[in-house]
């Protein structure tokens, strides 16, 4: 629908760079093409923009309100997910390589066949994969290996995500409702809230120790690194986890997807990362991920071509803006186009939808 738009968005007119509109139920989305509205719009200040625009938390997260502009409050979750759990990747690439193996060799036996292709529908099967692997190393082994806790885990990032659209769909009286019924009722938030209240009680009261029976987990990273002169509450601290989980299943399962279906729709990729990834792999008892440049390439690329984190990068300017090209924007979703409308009028780029491995140098 955007590629139809952006080439039509008049009676036999293309966009040539201009703004061109979706109407939905919710929103008018006005998407930007060129370069300069791109770049006004990644340069607009940080008090201009929201995500709250899209995930509408208050009604979707369970009355969890998540802040678009930290403070310091920020600068734990950059050193846990930065730093802190980035030192320990190289201890717990093994386990993550295992149970990575396992979960698709489930998704693949579970799958149909039909003339002897294996038929996997993509993006479910990425999102069960992720959320199991993630679960581990996110929750630790104790909620891990709990299959309610588990399914619900998964469950959670797609109710959240189908409940912003409802909500947005509805007046403001009717979002409560909306909520509860694309949730039923935060079915999937309430278990995991009733899984993850006790085990956050504890941590919290050990957070201080050191020792080696203190968990390593994303979870205990988040809690160490949270406001120790004003703590959060349980409920404080649930919410926070539960939202960086949201985005840490979600990206990461559309990212996946993308990726498969570059390497269907790019064949001649498979062998050499294939053969990259036997060399690199053979006898080495720590995976160093610095030997794999034609996979980061062949990532880089997919992103490129798909923009996998356009939820992300999805904002509203929630305050009047008068724009260059003299269009007034109010309380809107405002976004970049998607790439696959724009690369047929990519007049620098003749190849731009053909997947470079040697781009690494040049992505960045």
């Amino acid at each position: 629908m955007v590629d139809h738009l952006y080439n039509t968005t008049g009676p036999r007119i293309q966009a040539h760079g201009e703004p061109f509109v979706i109407p939905t139920p919710s929103n008018r989305h006005i998407l930007v093409s060129s370069e300069k509205d791109i770049k006004e719009l990644s340069e607009a200040p940080v008090d201009q923009l929201s995500l709250h625009a899209m995930l509408q938390p208050k009604y979707t997260m369970r009355g969890f309100e998540w802040k678009d502009q930290r403070g310091l409050e920020g600068t734990g979750f950059v050193r846990a997910l930065r730093c802190l759990m980035t030192s320990q990747l190289p201890n717990l690439l093994p386990s993550l390589r295992c149970t990575l193996e396992n979960e698709m060799t489930a998704e693949l036996r579970q799958s149909r066949i039909v003339k002897g292709a294996t038929h996997l529908k993509v993006f479910p099967s990425m999102k069960r994969v992720v959320a199991k692997t993630n679960s581990l190393f996110f929750f630790g082994d104790e909620l891990s290996q709990n299959s309610d806790f588990t399914t619900a885990a998964l469950q959670y990032p797609q109710d959240v995500f189908v409940a912003g659209e409802a909500v947005r769909s509805v007046p403001r009286i009717l979002a409560p409702f909306a909520a509860n019924l694309t949730t039923r009722r935060h079915r999937a938030s309430n278990i995991m809230f009733e899984h993850l209240a006790p085990v956050i009680e504890r941590r919290l009261e050990i957070r201080c120790r050191e020792g080696p029976d203190k968990p390593v987990d994303c979870m205990q990273y988040l809690i160490d690194t949270s406001p120790r002169k004003t703590p959060w509450s349980v409920q404080r601290t649930i919410g926070e986890i539960m939202a960086v989980w949201f985005s840490s299943v979600h990206q990461l399962a559309m990212a996946a997807t993308f990726a498969l279906e570059d390497l269907c729709l790019h064949p001649e990729c498979i062998e050499p990362l294939r053969q990259e990834l036997e060399e690199s792999t053979d006898g080495a008892a720590v995976l160093d991920l610095d030997a794999f440049p034609l996979l980061d390439s062949f990532l880089k690329e997919s992103s490129r071509l798909s923009v996998s984190d356009a939820s992300g990068k999805v904002t509203g300017f929630v305050l009047h803006k008068e724009r260059s090209c003299t269009t007034l924007i109010t309380t809107r979703i405002l976004k970049p186009s998607t790439p696959s409308a724009l690369r047929g009028k990519d007049r620098t780029a003749k190849r731009s939808s053909r997947i470079d491995l040697r781009m690494r140098n040049r992505i960045g």
